[in-house]
């Protein structure tokens, strides 16, 4: 980033006013102009009771934190093991309300920068949150709970560059119940979901820290599309009855004649008065292309389609709304990336548990199960039955031309495997079939 002052001259240049007695001329003072003061992709580093009360304040800012969370847990999970096993590692997570928990931890990551979840070990000997968990001296896991970095206060970094985890944080530093003292708690003790950060920084970004110049943008915009409606009828009353340098009258009248014309649809004026109806003037014409630029901005930088943002109804999207789809791959990828690993990490602990159900006692988890995620979204009616129509055709080629057999196109229809996944092939793959088609449609005209 460039010094400060060479980041000063190139706002000048285009913002700052070089008459001295333009509001613009005076950058730092206190009458100028607000927003010669701003920096642009530098927003103000916001406390938590700050970024609470925006939460709850700005419903726009409230779906770019929830519906993502949502919809990261929201199909939750498949688990694929031994039936018995399979049962148990459901009913376990079921009893942790395990899906609603990590929903808001989810949350938590997107508001504060990191969302957690305690894991409630109960163990054999005695409890010390300050060491690492023991899992051969697990009984059962009673409860998570979820919570925000507001929670915690300082980080323990593993600050050894020969150890395989260095610069990793190794324990968490909360305050002690009622705010007395101060408690360090093992990573090991904890679900930790960290997606936003930076080199030397223990902590995740909030997101609101990336959004807020745009956020602030569109919230001029409202401000602004308010005031025009406010004002698409604007009203001048010429009236010898007033006079306009005694002000204390003018304002007592100015007040009364508002009242009556904003409550009332009948007007009494004098003979001599007239009253006129103004609508702004100017040309309106840009005003959707100006809000379709704070849109796309306010959904570039949260990474949501427009229509998400807006509260699109969750897990539906029709042909062409490729925006939706790579949404759901975005969010798709945060699963696998960030969430699958604290999911595996609860259920593995579940197994050493002698207590959980799930193992019997000291069980070692490897190979004993597998997880994958349920899938974030199907087509509409319309789109589902457009793509099966060709799909019908294009297999009923195949058939003509002796690429598949019957046999073969039914066992591909009727498998697990979704209609997606089967359209989804690699360039090597349609290659392939690409020449085998053609292969035997030549054998079948020779």
């Amino acid at each position: 980033m460039a010094e400060k002052g060479v980041y000063n001259v190139l706002r000048q240049d285009f913002m700052h006013s070089q008459n001295p007695n333009s509001s613009k001329g005076k950058l730092l003072g206190p009458n100028g102009d607000p927003l010669t003061q701003q920096r642009p992709n530098e927003g103000p580093p916001l406390s938590n009771k700050e970024i609470t009360a925006l939460y709850k304040s700005n419903r726009i800012f409230q779906n770019i934190v929830d519906i993502p969370a949502e919809d990261m847990t929201r199909e939750w999970i498949s688990i694929e093991a031994d039936k018995k096993v399979k049962e148990a590692i459901e009913n376990k997570l079921t009893e942790l309300n395990a899906q609603p928990k990590m929903q808001d931890m989810c949350k938590y990551e997107r508001l504060r920068g990191d969302g957690f979840c305690s894991i409630g070990a109960r163990q054999a000997g005695e409890l010390e949150l300050e060491e690492e968990l023991n899992p051969k001296q697990l009984i059962d896991i009673d409860y998570i709970h979820a919570f925000s970095g507001n929670k915690i206060h300082d980080t323990d970094i593993n600050e050894d560059m020969f150890s395989p985890e260095y610069g990793d944080i190794e324990k968490f530093k909360i305050s002690g119940v009622g705010g007395q003292g101060e408690r360090k708690i093992h990573k090991s003790r904890l679900l930790h979901l960290q997606v936003r950060t930076v080199e030397d920084e223990a902590m995740g970004i909030p997101l609101i820290q990336s959004i807020f110049d745009p956020l602030t943008i569109f919230d001029n915009a409202a401000w602004s599309v308010g005031q025009l409606l406010y004002s698409l009828v604007f009203k001048v009353l010429k009236s010898d009855g007033v006079d306009i340098t005694d002000t204390e009258t003018r304002q007592k009248v100015q007040s009364q004649l508002e009242f009556e014309f904003n409550t009332l649809s009948l007007a009494l004026i004098g003979p001599e008065d007239e009253l006129e109806f103004k609508s702004p003037t100017g040309s309106l014409s840009s005003l959707k292309d100006m809000l379709d630029f704070v849109w796309d901005y306010l959904a570039g930088a949260a990474r949501m389609p427009k229509s998400h943002i807006m509260g699109q109804q969750q897990g539906t999207i029709t042909g062409g709304q490729f925006d939706s789809l790579n949404y759901y791959a975005r969010i798709a990828g945060l699963q696998e990336n960030y969430l699958r690993p604290l999911i595996e990490q609860l259920i593995n602990l579940l197994f050493w548990a002698k207590d959980s159900g799930v193992g019997s006692g000291r069980t070692d988890p490897d190979g004993k199960y597998s997880i994958s995620f349920n899938p974030l979204w199907k087509l509409d009616k319309e789109t589902d039955a457009n793509i099966r129509k060709t799909v019908a055709e294009t297999d009923a080629i195949y058939i003509k031309n002796q690429v598949y057999t019957a046999d073969e196109i039914r066992e591909e229809r009727t498998s697990k495997s979704s209609l997606m996944e089967k359209l989804d092939m690699s360039d090597e793959e349609t290659i392939e079939l690409a020449h085998r088609v053609k292969e035997a449609h030549e054998n079948a005209t020779s």
